[in-house]
């Protein structure tokens, strides 16, 4: 049994002279055009490396489905995209809708920092969302595709929940929480693979 699950994050959602700020699964802002680019990049990628997907999924905001859409729409797919809610994003609550600077000008760096470098979910309590539900539903997810015998998926996302396929491969998760490389930019490309009966990380937070 081997299953090929390709996680990408979804393009930008803000322009170049917009406010940057913190976009969970209460703000469902668009792709802005470069959010779309990206999202074309990804596709080439796929053409480029002959890679065929079973399925794809994507999360249900604006800014995943139409990175999936666009993806599908140039690439060889007979498929159609399934919007999966164990993909969404994270309700950062009171974070949602500021700037960082405004977040820590209100609630201090430390938490901040901790979150962007290391994945350590805040302690204030001023998030919406729980973290045992996000390690559910990834767990949920590759659950259910390891009962494929063979398979080969994309799931698009948001970075905060696709930091936490991490954990499905262990030491992974653990290094890179050290390394705090664990964050996954816009329009990047992760590849896990499940064979043997364990997930290994074939590459994290690629530029495609």
């Amino acid at each position: 049994m081997t299953v090929h699950l390709f996680l990408a994050r979804h393009g930008n959602t803000f322009g170049s002279k917009d406010k940057v700020v913190w976009a969970s699964s209460s703000t469902d802002y668009p792709l802005v055009d470069k959010g779309e680019e990206q999202a074309c990049e990804l596709a080439r990628f796929f053409q480029e490396q002959q890679v065929a997907f079973d399925r794809i999924l994507c999360g249900p905001l604006k800014r995943t489905r139409r990175t999936a859409e666009i993806i599908s729409s140039l690439i060889p797919f007979s498929g159609t995209v399934e919007i999966d809610r164990r993909l969404d994003e994270i309700d950062y609550g009171a974070w949602s809708g500021r700037t960082t600077e405004e977040i820590i000008d209100q609630y201090g760096p430390e938490e901040v920092e901790a979150w962007n470098t290391r994945s350590i979910w805040p302690t204030s309590g001023v998030w919406n969302s729980q973290e045992n539900d996000f390690i559910r539903d990834v767990h949920s997810l590759a659950e259910e595709l390891q009962t494929c015998e063979q398979q080969t998926v994309l799931a698009i996302s948001s970075n905060g929940k696709l930091r936490y396929f991490l954990q499905l491969c262990g030491h992974a998760y653990k290094q890179r929480k050290e390394d705090q490389s664990i964050k996954v930019k816009t329009g990047h490309l992760c590849y896990l693979v499940y064979e043997n009966g364990s997930w290994q990380e074939r590459f994290w937070n690629r530029k495609p």
